[in-house]
């Protein structure tokens, strides 16, 4: 299910037919780990209900003290609501219980990043990658981070390896190419890759968000704040993100900004 909360399809396609598996499974077996966890991840994603997102992912946890989809979820929400240090903790001991898992080699690159964490995202996608566990996410992710430290060039030809492979993400990879081509100088072909990305919402679905890291890659605040609002009103997945993301910063202090955390319900 999580899949479609990001780049697959539209949330609110979702919504309802996740409510259902969830609830469906919950009168099955009202003590299944994993059906509680689905719970949170929909209340999470698609809702923004953080305190019952939270319960109901402390209950997986509480029914399976070894289930690391579930810690790296509560990981998400904490980083996601300002909790970042309580987050990378619980990271830190899930890994003791499960020190081989795929989905917390994940965490370990994704939530540094969002905690401005950059070198210790790279340290850890480092390490995964000599252990031979390395993921197309991962791959991507190292490529984001590359651009956020500031390092360029390096980053736009990381970024251009993966819109190579057929396994990408491309619009994430074409919304941080363009910011990381206008970063280093390159507006003309910043602009390009948003025209890119703009047809390609066309063919298929785009996370709005995608489009709103692009328009920001460029300064255009105004048309970045549009697709996050869209973003707000299809409730996108990685919204949750948003005061954590690193394109994102410059807005802080901009009270639509403000105003679009209140409305999601995120803390100040």
């Amino acid at each position: 299910v999580q899949g479609t909360f990001f780049s697959i399809s539209s949330p609110g396609e979702v919504l309802m037919a996740a409510k259902a598996e969830v609830r469906r499974a919950l009168e099955l077996d009202p003590d299944l780990a994993e059906a509680h966890y689905a719970s949170g991840v929909v209340k999470l994603f698609l809702e923004w209900e953080w305190a019952g997102a939270e319960a109901d992912i402390r209950k997986a946890l509480e029914l399976n003290p070894a289930y690391g989809r579930a810690y790296a979820g509560l990981s998400e929400l904490m980083v996601s609501t300002g909790r970042a240090e309580e987050a990378l903790s619980l990271l830190r001991r899930a890994r003791q219980l499960d020190p081989s898992s795929r989905v917390l080699d994940g965490e370990r690159v994704f939530l540094p990043w969002l905690a401005g964490r950059g070198q210790d995202s790279l340290a850890a996608a480092a390490d995964i990658t000599a252990a031979g566990r390395d993921s197309s996410g991962i791959r991507e992710q190292i490529a984001m981070t590359t651009v956020d430290l500031g390092r360029y060039s390096e980053g736009i030809a990381l970024l251009q390896s993966r819109m190579a492979s057929p396994d990408v993400d491309r619009p994430s990879m074409m919304a941080y190419l363009a910011r990381a081509y206008d970063l280093n100088g390159q507006r003309t072909e910043a602009q390009a890759v948003i025209a890119d990305l703009l047809a390609l919402s066309k063919q298929t679905y785009v996370s709005p968000v995608h489009l709103a890291v692009a328009y920001m890659g460029v300064g255009a605040r105004d048309e970045a704040f549009d697709w996050l609002e869209r973003a707000h009103k299809e409730r996108s997945g990685f919204l949750i993100y948003i005061k954590a993301w690193p394109a994102f910063v410059p807005l802080h202090s901009d009270p639509r900004f403000a105003d679009l955390v209140r409305r999601m319900g995120l803390p100040p």
